[in-house]
């Protein structure tokens, strides 16, 4: 009789061994460098290495609080990947994730430690190049709509940022040409009782387009230095241009 009970024990060994629960390393962020007040995704990878399906809970906590929880069905054989989003201060977080079957009990359980950063301190919302206004703002918008987005986006704010402080530092060229031709005496300007006679119409069409072109090169270089301004209109311009392109390639080709 022992020995049939010892036989059985081996018979059930492998099926008692294997159960749902964590992989190695299992858990891990959306980025690899969080930022204070910045949200993230806590990711879980869970696999069911069971023969039969497993329906639970998966809990996210840090000491005594909830970060937050969810529902994990997997099949035989299934693995994947549970994500809970979170918004972290600076400093170091040690968060637990507990797997719990339907009836509550604990099935596994992993513990890892977070570092996140203090968000930079800004010292001025402007750039020294060209005196624009920094896009970090639209940066801060975007990432905690979708943090994933915002550090795709990153780079290319980078170079954008280049390009409006370049296009400032030859709009101001402009604007300093067009300041000192405006900032002479216009031509037949009164002088007294007598109007002044060395003036020539070629004068006169100078301090016109000097002064038309001073107008023009100040509002644009408001709508580039201003980050508030610059980048809702080129999302604007953007997507114009794709419907502009979609109603060509809608049209027939003799159209075109």
């Amino acid at each position: 009789m022992r020995q049939v009970f010892i036989i059985g024990l081996l018979f059930l060994a492998p099926i008692t061994a294997l159960a749902a629960g964590f992989t190695k390393e299992p858990l891990f962020l959306s980025t690899s460098n969080p930022v204070d007040g910045e949200t993230v995704l806590i990711h879980a990878i869970v696999s069911n290495e069971s023969s039969v399906a497993f329906a639970g809970k998966l809990s996210f906590t840090e000491g005594a609080g909830s970060v937050g929880s969810i529902p994990v069905s997997l099949a035989v054989g299934e693995a994947q990947v549970f994500s809970v989003s979170w918004k972290p201060a600076s400093g170091d977080h040690v968060i637990v994730a507990t797997l719990k079957d339907t009836d509550g009990s604990t099935v596994g359980e992993v513990t890892q430690t977070f570092s996140v950063s203090a968000r930079p301190t800004q010292i001025s919302t402007q750039q020294t190049k060209g005196g624009i206004d920094s896009s970090q703002l639209v940066q801060e918008q975007i990432s905690n709509i979708s943090p994933a987005v915002g550090n795709l986006l990153s780079p290319g704010f980078a170079i954008v940022d280049s390009v409006r402080g370049n296009a400032v530092d030859a709009i101001d060229a402009g604007v300093n040409w067009a300041k000192a031709e405006v900032g002479t005496k216009p031509p037949g300007g009164i002088l007294g009782l007598q109007t002044d006679k060395t003036s020539t119409v070629a004068d006169t069409a100078r301090f016109v387009a000097a002064t038309f072109f001073l107008y023009v090169l100040s509002i644009l270089r408001w709508l580039f230095a201003s980050a508030a301004i610059f980048y809702p209109a080129l999302v604007v311009l953007f997507f114009y241009g794709l419907w502009r392109m979609y109603k060509r390639m809608r049209r027939p080709a003799w159209q075109r």
